[in-house]
């Protein structure tokens, strides 16, 4: 059982070394875990990035929609090699943030990331027909 579990924690060591859990003080409510994430891992540094393009709700900055499709991609790009870390970065890129919140194909364009422009385009297939919209929609009840 050790060895699948060192042999797992090897695919999440990156992320790991860019992480802290956060621990709710005692007595809190709250029963979610959290994890936080390096804003240079993430490539999310608000002293290169407008702030226009975050929401912010008391010292907590939230990324709008084109900005965490961003982000993902950005990281998953720079990730040394496919992983089960990689894996669930593209799941979430792809299906989650671009699938259910409806993002356009265009968001990354104005990117001068131009590994992570092509990697995006590549996935989702962009010019050779993309992705089924309509099955989304129909899951979620939304209209195109």
């Amino acid at each position: 059982m050790q060895d699948i579990h060192q042999s797992m924690g090897i695919e999440y060591h990156n992320v790991d070394k860019n992480s802290t859990r956060f621990v709710f003080p005692l007595g809190s409510e709250v029963k979610e875990r959290a994890v936080l994430l390096r804003s240079s891992y993430v490539h999310l540094g608000l002293n290169s990035i407008p702030e226009s393009r975050f929401t912010r709700i008391e010292k907590i900055y939230y990324p709008d929609q084109e900005l965490l499709l961003e982000s993902f991609v950005k990281t998953l790009v720079r990730e040394p090699g496919l992983n089960m870390w990689t894996e669930k970065l593209e799941m979430w890129a792809i299906s989650y943030v671009y699938g259910q919140l409806m993002i356009n194909d265009n968001a990354l364009d104005s990117s001068f990331d131009e590994q992570a422009k092509i990697w995006f385009n590549d996935n989702i297939p962009r010019y050779s027909g993309g992705i089924d919209r309509t099955t989304v929609t129909k899951r979620v009840g939304r209209k195109c």
